[in-house]
């Protein structure tokens, strides 16, 4: 920038500046633009962020681990309720005026779609499990319930451990309540998007 400053200057004054005074404003100038970078390496030096040390400060601390927590539990609901979204959007595609608030998406995605994508894409044991989760988080503060006894074999206790399971499609509870990991909100995301892409596909 100060580069291109000072050749309009030169360029702009050439016949109003003398040799000499040209050779002064190029030093001046240059000395400037100097100062500038030293100022500006100075100003980047003093605020440059020691990434790890950063993240090593943070990691104890209760409150972001808990907020890692609560990330975690709602990554995974709200990608169960998008898979709800999509599937209440494919059946407006049929019924404009659908709403799944009154009427129950089973019935209706079947009525329009068939048995058979309804089975594999709504009634599923993959897709009951995830239903019955998302529940659990969202109105029963992610406590194991009775309803949940029929895929009692996904869930396992982990209560005191250091190292818990750490399977896309097994649960670990601490104190009965269901820790959603990043690798359950993985292992759900492939579930439904081999649904979506079937629906995509059979009805293109």
């Amino acid at each position: 920038v100060i580069k291109a400053i000072i050749g309009k200057i030169e360029g702009r004054m050439h016949f109003n500046l003398k040799l000499d005074q040209r050779r002064a404003l190029k030093r001046v100038i240059a000395q400037i633009e100097k100062e500038a970078y030293q100022n500006l390496k100075t100003a980047r030096d003093q605020v440059k962020l020691d990434v790890l040390a950063y993240w090593d400060s943070i990691t104890p601390k209760s409150e972001f681990q808990f907020s890692l927590f609560g990330a975690q539990s709602t990554n995974y609901g709200t990608l169960f309720f998008a898979y709800e979204d999509f599937l209440a959007n494919t059946i407006r595609t049929k019924d404009s005026a659908y709403t799944s608030k009154n009427n129950p998406i089973k019935a209706n995605f079947s009525k329009h779609f068939g048995v058979p994508l309804t089975d594999f894409c709504w009634n599923h044991d993959e897709v009951e499990l995830a239903k019955l989760v998302r529940h659990a988080l969202a109105h029963n503060g992610a406590r194991y319930g009775p309803a949940l006894d029929a895929f009692k074999t996904r869930f396992v206790d982990a209560t005191g451990t250091t190292a818990p399971l750490l399977k896309g499609e097994i649960f670990n509870m601490v104190n009965g309540k269901i820790q959603i990991m990043p690798h359950n909100t993985t292992y759900l995301f492939g579930i439904l998007k081999e649904r979506v892409t079937k629906i995509v596909e059979d009805l293109a």
